[in-house]
């Protein structure tokens, strides 16, 4: 995990970690709040836009991954308007079998009327009352047969004296690190 301006606009830092899906590598902006998880496609982005930005473009091959449905559209509270399609690939993790996970692939950002610089999402947040395309990450992880993880618990550690670099924990705790 990194910290990265991730509006050269108004200079805003997130924390932006590292996943691997496809065998792919990709940017997801850390957010607590939201269970979804969503990456920029580069069905709906342009090879030199996905080349710029920090987070990359998934690239959904046929035979490895599946875009499905028709778009679902999710407000959230400030405002922010996003349309995503179902997708599902495979998340990477190191010495283990490889999950099957859901996610959103990122056909649109707004907020209010104006389309703002895309951010995909890793939502660490708990699920919501309605409905939902797809089940939270830590979900699927923790549901899965394989137990994967065995609780719903996260860790996010940031090195000291710099918000530089870090790690997101995703099962519980590590005391090592503290």
């Amino acid at each position: 995990m990194r910290r990265e301006i991730v509006n050269s606009s108004f200079a805003r830092y997130g924390l932006v970690a590292n996943l691997s899906v496809n065998k792919q590598n990709l940017g997801v902006l850390v957010h607590t709040e939201t269970p979804l998880m969503f990456f920029l496609s580069d069905f709906f982005y342009s090879y030199d836009y996905c080349l710029k930005s920090v987070y990359g473009c998934f690239d959904c091959q046929e035979g490895e991954c599946n875009i499905t449905g028709r778009p679902t559209e999710v407000t959230f509270s400030d405002g922010l308007t996003i349309s995503v399609l179902a997708s599902t690939g495979s998340l990477d993790i190191s010495e283990q079998d490889q999950p099957t996970i859901s996610f959103g692939s990122l056909m649109y950002f707004i907020h209010g009327s104006v389309e703002r610089v895309p951010s995909p999402v890793l939502g660490l947040g708990f699920a919501q009352h309605r409905p939902l395309f797809r089940s939270p990450l830590i979900d699927q992880l923790v549901n899965d047969s394989s137990g994967y993880i065995k609780s719903r618990n996260f860790s996010i550690y940031l090195e000291s004296g710099s918000l530089a670099r870090g790690e997101v924990l995703l099962g519980g705790v590590d005391p090592d690190k503290f």
